[in-house]
């Protein structure tokens, strides 16, 4: 049976029960009959006393379990959260006018696949970025380049290539805008996005 059905159940039990019990609880007229006022012989007053407990017990057993799934069901959107934050925040960057993935980047890829894996739903955004230099053109195709390099080393990992969008944004969205070799390392990347 399901747990909706189990529910719905002890519900009509424990009203039932409520009911038949309040209305044994009027004491009757002296001299009058028990039957007349709607009470059950007393034999059967505290079976219905029995069935109210067990009916409240019942339907506080069903509300400790539709609490403790629902603590449950907390706890994996947490965790789906801070997994996500992590897939999101930790980039693959290139050397440069390159778009080979380098070993180092090949393990941040690996938990990414992990990831995808663990969510079979989840569905992604990798974008392609360049440094500055070179041509709006050159860059943007480069970016495109690096973008389907981790889409394809993802693939390979036996990702479903329909989950994986790819875009290129060149040299547009520098992470770091300074002029310097650092700075131009840091923008030689993918971003992962969660759609």
């Amino acid at each position: 049976m399901s747990v909706k059905k189990t529910r719905f159940l002890v519900f009509v039990v424990a009203v039932i029960a409520l009911c038949f019990a309040a209305s044994c609880g009027v004491k009757p007229q002296a001299g009058s009959k028990a039957q007349e006022c709607g009470a059950p012989p007393a034999q059967d007053q505290g079976m219905a006393v029995s069935a109210s407990s067990e009916a409240g017990a019942a339907a506080s057993a069903a509300a400790s379990e539709e609490d403790a799934q629902y603590r449950a069901m907390q706890a994996r959107q947490a965790e789906f959260r801070a997994e996500k934050e992590t897939f999101t925040t930790t980039l693959v960057h290139f050397d440069y006018d390159k778009s080979d993935i380098r070993p180092a980047d090949a393990k941040i890829l690996d938990a990414k696949a992990d990831f995808l894996t663990k969510y079979p739903d989840v569905k992604i955004l990798i974008a392609g970025n360049c440094d500055e230099r070179g041509t709006i053109e050159y860059n943007l195709a480069l970016g495109e380049r690096r973008a389907q390099s981790a889409k394809n080393y993802l693939v390979n990992k036996g990702i479903a290539a329909e989950r994986i969008q790819t875009i290129s944004y060149g040299k547009e969205r520098p992470l770091d805008p300074a002029h310097t070799e650092a700075a131009w390392a840091e923008n030689r990347r993918d971003d992962f996005n969660v759609q």
